[in-house]
């Protein structure tokens, strides 16, 4: 005791309830959603008739020395125009950002910005898909 990495606990936490609120991380099916030199996105998604009700989630990594804007194609996973999937986590070299960002869903995309070696992790619920 008294060597923990207490950031890295929290990072743990922050992850554990996303996870927890979000059921498709848990057994949602998985979908490549982009993909490119230096990134990658995928979604998960189920729908309501699962436990947990529908929800849907994104992963989007950036292994670039440079911010990344990346379009999303989430009607993919279900998301329709005007939803909104919220930001739940972005990291970057140094640390992470748990304070959520809303992104709407237009055309069916959704556009991001990735920080250089980073990435983040967006959420939508069932009125998002």
């Amino acid at each position: 005791m008294g060597r923990e990495n207490l950031e890295l606990i929290e990072f743990h936490r922050y992850m554990s309830g996303i996870r927890k609120r979000c059921p498709a991380f848990r057994n949602g099916s998985l979908k490549a959603l982009a993909a490119g030199d230096g990134y990658i996105a995928y979604g998960r998604f189920q729908s309501a008739q699962r436990a947990g009700g529908a929800c849907c989630g994104v992963t989007a990594v950036n292994t670039g020395d440079d911010w990344l804007t990346l379009k999303i194609p989430v009607w993919q996973i279900g998301a329709r125009d005007g939803a909104v999937l919220r930001r739940e986590m972005m990291t970057y070299e140094d640390g992470y950002n748990a304070g959520q960002v809303e992104h709407e869903v237009k055309d069916g995309y959704i556009e991001v910005k990735i920080p250089p070696v980073g990435s983040i992790v967006l959420t939508g619920n069932d009125t998002a898909l």
